[in-house]
């Protein structure tokens, strides 16, 4: 965006005639200027940029898609105007997402949310905005993820198959945007596969075996939960499970190995059968 910054003119009168007096001398200090600050744009102005392909605002939320094709850079300096042009409005939000090019199964039957978005009056400043869309512009390039939301004060990211969620965890949860924690999700109709990763709570070792059972026994239900986004520890559920497969997974959470999965101590979890007259096990990690 240009911006024209107001200069000063000094204009220099000339002296003429024979008896005039000698000109003043000129004073040696630097004259005095002001500081002024960069105006704030509109979201008139902004949505005019190429980079914003639509713009379109319901129940006075602002949402600006910006094209697939757009230079990181353009995105990043979008993010920051756009705070600013929203909180000086006053809107009650400006939701920023990527432009969807590809659609996904098995959502893209009804419809398919955006790569990435981010409430950009979520946080305190501009500043802060960017470098939420520049995390949100690396996560695009993890192994897996297929979208990203960081909408509120808990990021998520959805990850396309079981296999990659490993690599999908370890590239999302490097970034600044998921260093207070985040929730990672394997793209279904159900909840397949859930963690709640709160880095406070939980070691990595304890995501690493949350993803195995999910691996092992595919027509379960594995939620690490975390509820109060990551203000209490989480505890992990697993049902649709056999009674023989219960009896298994409690033997694999045994393993001293994971008495370390919690900063706090073990874990706990909790085990559910459908089959009988069903049953629940619970315990801790390590235990």
């Amino acid at each position: 965006m240009r911006r024209t910054l107001p200069f000063a003119i000094v204009a220099v009168a000339a002296l003429a005639g024979c008896g005039a007096p000698p000109p003043t001398p000129a004073s040696s200090s630097a004259p005095e200027t002001t500081s002024v600050a960069d105006p704030i744009s509109s979201t008139d102005s902004l949505c005019s940029l190429d980079v914003a392909l639509v713009c379109e605002q319901l129940a006075g939320v602002l949402y600006v898609t910006v094209a697939a094709e757009a230079a990181d850079a353009d995105v990043i300096a979008l993010a920051s105007d756009l705070r600013n042009a929203a909180d000086h409005e006053q809107l009650p939000g400006a939701v920023l997402q990527r432009e969807v090019t590809t659609l996904i199964a098995p959502i893209s039957e009804y419809s398919t949310p955006p790569p990435w978005s981010t409430d950009v009056l979520a946080v305190d400043t501009a500043q802060q905005a960017a470098d939420v869309v520049e995390s949100l512009l690396a996560v695009e390039d993890v192994p897996g993820v297929v979208m990203t939301d960081a909408r509120g004060t808990w990021p998520s990211v959805v990850v396309d198959d079981v296999a990659t969620m490993p690599a999908a965890f370890a590239g999302a949860s490097a970034l600044p945007l998921f260093a207070d924690g985040g929730s990672y999700q394997l793209l279904s109709f159900d909840d397949r596969l859930r963690i709640e990763h709160t880095p406070r709570w939980v070691a990595p070792i304890a995501v690493e075996a949350v993803v195995a059972l999910a691996v092992a026994y595919p027509e379960a239900e594995v939620l690490l939960e975390a509820m109060a986004g990551g203000e209490a520890a989480p505890t992990l559920y697993v049902a649709r499970l056999t009674t023989t497969q219960l009896a298994e997974v409690e033997a694999f959470l045994a393993d001293p190995a994971y008495a370390g999965a919690s900063r706090t101590g073990g874990v706990p979890y909790v085990l559910t059968t459908y089959e009988g007259a069903g049953a629940t096990v619970t315990g801790a990690f390590g235990a």
